[in-house]
Order: structure tokens, then C-alpha cells, then sequence
């Protein structure tokens, strides 16, 4: 009874051994191997090859399958949401100097002037002086003339000329800044014993 029992159950471990040997061979295509703990089990030509314990621990389940030729890659995971801005980055070094650009167009040019002076006149007027004295005299540009300049002069060397300037008006004082005169005026002493005379000029332009 006992030699009947072992042997049905090693004819039973034959059959078991046999089926699955089949089917894990029919999971892969010829050629293909797989690692399984303690041992490689590789398949070539529908038969199988054992490696070690390799075979025993397959038999027990724990081969890893291979991976199938018909599998599909799963759809894409939805976008992350955008992450923070980062820092500043440091500045950067000063570039070289370019090179220097072309000559522009010349401009339009510009409105034309007022006319300036085309006729200038001297105009003069002689005074006098008394011995020992002090005096002064002014003479103005005609109507529709300006006075560009002046001066004044001694009959003698005796004669000082301490004052030249423009005038606002008769016997007065230098226009102000932005003032226009209309004549010259100057101012004498005399170191003379005698009267004598002196002589102030102006010169005034007309357009």
C-alpha cells in the first residue's frame, strides 16, 4: 500500500512539473528569459531550461512575468500647477562697447534771420569844460537808428574822460539789461586853467 501511494504521488509531481514548465514557457516567445529568485529559467526553442533552484522557486510562484508585447502605455497624468518665480539672478558683467553708428542725415534748415545792421553813421557833439572844472554831454542816434557804440575826447591833455556810456534817454542813466539805448553820453574833468572843449560821439546803425 505504501509503494502504491509513493508512487502515485510522484507520478502526480511528474505531472504538475510538466504543466507548469508548459505554461510558463507559452507566457514567453522563444528565446526570452526571465530571473527569478536564486536562479535563471530561460526558454529557447518551446523548451525549458532550468538553472539551479531557479526552476523550484518558479514553480512556486515566485518568477517575475514578462513584460507583454502588446501592452499600451496608460494616458498622460494631468499638468502640475506652475511653481513660484525664483529669486533674481545676479547682474551681469558690462558688455563691450559697440561700434560707433553712421553719420545722420543733415536737417532741414533753418528759418533765415532778421537783417542786420547794413549802415552805420558816426554822429558827434561838441561841449565845454569849464578851468578847473567838471562836466558832461550826450547826443542820441536820429529816428530809426540804434547806437552800437561811443566815446569821447579832450581839446587837450588836460582833459579826463572819467565816464562813457549808453543812455535810456537825454541826460540819463545806462538802459537796463534788456533796455534799448538811443545815444552815448560822457563825463570830463579839466586840469586846465582855461575853458576848454571835449567832444562825445556815438555810432548808430540802421537796418
Amino acid at each position: 500500500m505504501r509503494k502504491t501511494t509513493a508512487a502515485i504521488i510522484a507520478s502526480l509531481i511528474a505531472i504538475l512539473i510538466a504543466v507548469s514548465g508548459n505554461s510558463l514557457a507559452s507566457g514567453l516567445r522563444d528565446g526570452q528569459s526571465t530571473r527569478a529568485p536564486g536562479g535563471l529559467v530561460r526558454f529557447g526553442a518551446g523548451k525549458l531550461v532550468r538553472s539551479k533552484s531557479g526552476l523550484r522557486k518558479a514553480l512556486r510562484g515566485r518568477v517575475f512575468g514578462a513584460r507583454s508585447a502588446t501592452a499600451k502605455r496608460g494616458p498622460r497624468g494631468p499638468r502640475g500647477p506652475r511653481g513660484p518665480k525664483g529669486p533674481q539672478g545676479p547682474q551681469g558683467p558690462q558688455g563691450a562697447q559697440g561700434p560707433q553708428g553712421a553719420q545722420g542725415p543733415a536737417g532741414p534748415a533753418g528759418a533765415a534771420g532778421a537783417p542786420g545792421a547794413t549802415n552805420i553813421v558816426s554822429y558827434s557833439f561838441t561841449s565845454t569844460v569849464a578851468a578847473d572844472g567838471a562836466a558832461f554831454a550826450w547826443i542820441k542816434c536820429p529816428s530809426g537808428m540804434r547806437p552800437t557804440g561811443g566815446g569821447g575826447f579832450g581839446e587837450t591833455d588836460a582833459i579826463l574822460l572819467f565816464g562813457s556810456e549808453p543812455i535810456a534817454d537825454n541826460n540819463s542813466p545806462p538802459p537796463a539789461t534788456g533796455g534799448t539805448p538811443v545815444g552815448w553820453q560822457v563825463y570830463v574833468s579839466s586840469l586846465s586853467a582855461s575853458t576848454r572843449s571835449f567832444t562825445v560821439y556815438v555810432m548808430c546803425a540802421s537796418p
